[in-house]
């Protein structure tokens, strides 16, 4: 009994630790917290994003966040949608697309890049064509 005991508390901690996902590097201005993975997008990147924010007023009143990564077909932002909407509404279906336009050329100049509409856990969501 002695030894399940142990084994439960055992596998609690791991569960405990293994939900503790992290969304990477943390830089924050103001409002805004930009995560990232150091492996995947370099630093200067992160900084140009965030003036890019700053300088666009994209920086929210309440706390918000945002997630910079990369694959093999380039680099992606991950914006977390209000939990008031289940799907990015189709009237902004426009106004994502030239904010993507916008960011891949003042932020990577020109370099493959893609928004992705994110719960808050960072899990894309399906956008409705």
């Amino acid at each position: 009994m002695k030894h399940l005991k142990y084994l439960y508390l055992f596998l609690l901690l791991l569960t405990i630790t293994g939900c503790n996902n992290s969304f990477g590097d943390k830089y924050i201005i103001h409002n805004l917290e930009i995560y990232f993975t150091p492996q995947n997008v370099g630093k200067h990147y992160v900084v140009d994003m965030a003036a890019y924010f700053r300088e666009n007023d994209l920086l929210l009143d309440e706390q918000h966040s945002i997630q910079m990564t990369s694959d093999q077909n380039g680099f992606i932002l991950n914006m977390v949608l209000d939990d008031a909407f289940k799907s990015l509404p189709k009237d902004q279906d426009n106004n994502l697309a030239l904010l993507e336009a916008d960011i891949k050329e003042q932020v990577f100049d020109g370099l493959n890049f893609r928004i992705q509409v994110c719960n808050a856990n960072f899990v894309p969501i399906k956008i409705a064509e």
